[in-house]
């Protein structure tokens, strides 16, 4: 994401993936989650290992702004001042960045 290593803040938290292997963050940094017109801060671990995706958002973030969220629907919905927000999200538009990302890996790898 090409962010400072200035703005991480020293931390060691121990993550276990899906399949039972362990890893350890660089540090936590805080940046702006803008969604849906909201913008909120929010805390993030920075990992250095290859994956698909630029950021996870979590649960702290979906419980700090009051979501709700629909796997199956592929929805998540959340209170503002200017009423309900509600942000999609596209299966083939999440498979196509995701296949996009791992050819771009395997080509910076080769």
């Amino acid at each position: 994401m090409e962010l400072s290593k200035s703005g991480i803040e020293k931390s060691t938290t121990v993550l276990t993936g899906f399949n039972e292997e362990s890893t350890t963050d660089i540090g936590k940094i805080k940046l702006h989650v803008f969604a849906a017109g909201e913008n909120k801060m929010t805390s993030f671990l920075v990992l250095d290992c290859p994956s698909a995706y630029n950021i996870i958002l979590g649960r702290q973030w979906i419980h700090a702004i009051k979501a709700v969220s629909s796997t199956y629907h592929q929805r998540i919905k959340f209170p503002t001042k200017r009423g309900i927000r509600e942000i999609k999200g596209s299966q083939e538009v999440a498979q196509t960045c995701y296949l996009h990302s791992m050819k771009l890996k395997k080509s910076e790898s080769l």
